[in-house]
């Protein structure tokens, strides 16, 4: 059974104003060719959950391509090892454009490249698990050379090329939509070495809705945006947070719990709001020009008190003019209003 409405009333709920998620593309053209046929029942679910966003005032963000490669088409020529790729994943972004590009105008052809290359084809740590010689493990069967690495990636920018013009040419005059790519920059560390916080993970439902490392982590992520904007110019949009529930983790699996919602994968799914919802509801609510009440009692301390009106305050603050291009909007849009990864 589908849950997508429940999902996007709880965003609703929580005050989100975006969405990102990303496209199948084995689930709109289950061959991975559009000569192959197309799958209406999937495009039906996209124009559904597209029009529940929109009614509920959340703006969707769609990734073509976040790392989904059609089994068809990795067995058919070994996918984006392929030069072939490129004219398949242009025929897959236009037939989302044609279906979708009415309502969608915010448009992320790939995320994260040298996530799915990197790791894809020399570290072997992700999907398909292709590993480069350069790692001197002779026992792997796939090892496979140095040079996969380089060819995936160089098909990843034909591709991102490819649909970039066609959307430009075809399609963002009639549409007015904006396309791009996600690149990913990173610093990561544990708070420890403990078992606890490398996984992210809680022995019962009490200890994993309770999270202040996760709450912590987006009061620091938020407070550096708003340095980067006010001390640097940077021009910052938005924040996507990473994510919404517990999910499906890439090579880690089930193992890990990055959601604000914990999911419980025993209990036909159920979803339970962590601390840190409490904490982005009421953080939203400060930053919000109706009169909300603040509902949860969340402020530890009167300093942290201090940092989130900080944030709030300066986040509405327009910066020096001087920062701007010509012709550049000065009003800043408010890094308060989150939306999520999907």
């Amino acid at each position: 059974m589908h849950r997508y409405k429940e999902d996007v009333q709880r965003m609703k709920e929580m005050g989100m104003d975006a969405f990102r998620f990303s496209i199948s593309w084995s689930r709109v053209l289950p061959h991975g060719r559009l000569s192959a046929g197309v799958n209406e029942e999937g495009i039906k679910f996209y124009n559904d959950l597209i029009d529940d966003l929109l009614n509920n005032s959340l703006q969707p963000y769609v990734t073509l391509f976040h790392w989904d490669t059609p089994q068809a088409l990795e067995d058919k020529y070994g996918g984006f090892l392929s030069p072939n790729i490129v004219n398949d994943f242009r025929d897959f972004v236009d037939l989302c454009f044609q279906n979708f590009g009415d309502r969608v105008k915010k448009w992320i052809t790939l995320n994260e490249p040298w996530m799915f290359s990197v790791q894809g084809y020399d570290m072997g740590t992700m999907a398909p698990g292709r590993i480069s010689v350069v790692v001197n493990d002779p026992h792997r069967s796939l090892n496979t050379g140095a040079t996969e690495v380089y060819t995936v990636s160089h098909h990843l920018l034909l591709a991102h090329a490819a649909a970039l013009k066609l959307y430009k040419e075809k399609y963002q005059s009639c549409q007015g939509g904006q396309i791009g790519i996600t690149l990913v920059s990173y610093w990561f560390e544990p708070y420890s070495n403990s078992e606890a916080d490398q996984n992210n993970n809680a022995s019962s439902l009490k200890e994993a809705l309770n999270d202040p490392i996760r709450e912590k982590s987006y009061k620091d992520h938020l407070k550096n945006v708003l340095r980067s904007i006010n001390e640097h110019g940077v021009d910052v949009k938005g924040f996507f947070a990473w994510s919404l529930m517990d999910n499906f983790e890439w090579g880690s699996g089930y193992a890990v719990r990055f959601g604000l919602y914990y999911v419980d994968y025993k209990n036909d799914l159920k979803r339970y709001p962590k601390q840190s919802v409490k904490w982005f509801k009421q953080f939203l609510r400060r930053d919000s020009h109706s009169p909300i009440p603040h509902t949860y009692p969340l402020i530890t301390s009167n300093e942290t008190s201090k940092i989130e009106d900080s944030l709030v305050r300066d986040a509405k603050r327009p910066r020096n003019a001087s920062m701007l291009s010509p012709g550049s909007e000065v009003k800043v849009v408010s890094i308060c209003k989150v939306g999520f990864h999907g």
